[in-house]
């Protein structure tokens, strides 16, 4: 009869041969990564930056790592359906995410029916870059043609008999933030108008339909072509673009900073050393000339590692949970 003591000798083995297979095991899975194509989900249209920002991952990924990385849109609920499927997705490196500020800090904090909590479901990779906002006006329309500061804008709105409209890309949006926030801290009145997104607000903006909104830098182009006149940027220095249009620190509101960002994730549970080759092969986007020209069309290079950017979408989502608080904004 087998005593207790060998019986205990045997489960000890069994569990050292188990972590030793099973370390084994996740080295040759990494060794491998990958041995098929990457799917990188983007929750935004094609043409948005969000997924500029996807298609350039997916270069330098199939560049550094030997295999497609293919970007596939799965657009709705302010990009939260691709968050929810790569927050279910196996964690085996084959199905990534390139979000943003919006989807990751914001929607949690908005949708109480959300199906994800980035900090339980989401590793995060890198960041990609950051950029600011950008308070624009329709340059031609007959309310806003004559329009050419903040502090103008604000005077417009405190002449009007009906409050100004402002535009987002939804509900909860860092646009809708944005421009609570503003109306707040100018002391004016003004209706919100939400979007499917930022290309038909842009349309609005452009059509008249709407006075003003908060944009990204893809309305630079509208600017420089007259159509658009920006009148601020939300960052603490100039947007190097448009080096003529003051921050928000310049025209006397301060407490206006929201500094957006776009950056890579994978289902958490993802072997380490398959993050280590992904945050390692999305690194040489500081160095790909071509890449990163590419990147710093629509905003600053910013590559940081995962302990920087997990502390990032910490502070980031505390401060968000005060201003949606203090507004009063809600998911319908």
């Amino acid at each position: 009869m087998i005593g207790a003591s060998t019986r205990k000798m045997t489960y000890v083995c069994s569990l050292a041969l188990l972590a030793i297979s099973t370390t084994v095991g996740a080295y040759a899975y990494a060794e491998n990564y990958p041995d098929h194509p990457i799917k990188l989900l983007v929750g935004f249209s094609a043409g948005s930056g969000n997924d500029t920002a996807g298609r350039i991952v997916g270069e330098i990924l199939t560049e550094q790592l030997g295999q497609p990385a293919v970007v596939e849109n799965k657009t709705g609920a302010n990009g939260s359906l691709a968050v929810q499927t790569v927050a279910k997705a196996k964690p085996d490196g084959y199905t990534l995410l390139v979000s943003n500020t919006s989807s990751i800090t914001v929607n949690p904090l908005i949708n109480k029916d959300i199906a994800y909590d980035p900090e339980r479901d989401l590793e995060p990779i890198t960041t990609l870059l950051g950029y600011p906002l950008v308070l624009t006006i329709n340059a031609t329309a007959e309310k806003t043609k004559n329009v050419r500061t903040v502090k103008d804008l604000v005077e417009l709105a405190k002449s009007q008999k009906e409050p100004l409209t402002y535009g987002s890309a939804g509900i909860g949006n860092l646009f809708h933030i944005a421009g609570a926030l503003f109306v707040k801290e100018a002391g004016i009145e003004a209706t919100h108008i939400p979007y499917r997104g930022g290309t038909p607000m842009r349309v609005a903006l452009l059509s008249g339909e709407i006075d003003f909104a908060f944009n990204t830098l893809d309305t630079v182009p509208l600017v420089k072509d007259g159509r658009v006149r920006a009148l601020a940027v939300t960052e603490h220095e100039r947007w190097r673009d448009l080096p003529d249009v003051p921050t928000m620190d310049e025209v006397g509101l301060p407490s206006i900073y929201i500094s957006p960002w776009f950056g890579v994730f994978a289902p958490k549970g993802t072997p380490p050393d398959v993050l280590s080759k992904l945050n390692d092969a999305l690194s040489g986007l500081s160095t790909n000339v071509e890449l990163r020209k590419k990147l710093e069309a629509i905003g600053r290079v910013e590559i940081n590692g995962p302990k920087a950017f997990a502390e990032k979408i910490k502070k980031e989502t505390a401060i968000n949970k005060e201003i949606i608080a203090r507004e009063g904004i809600a998911a319908r």
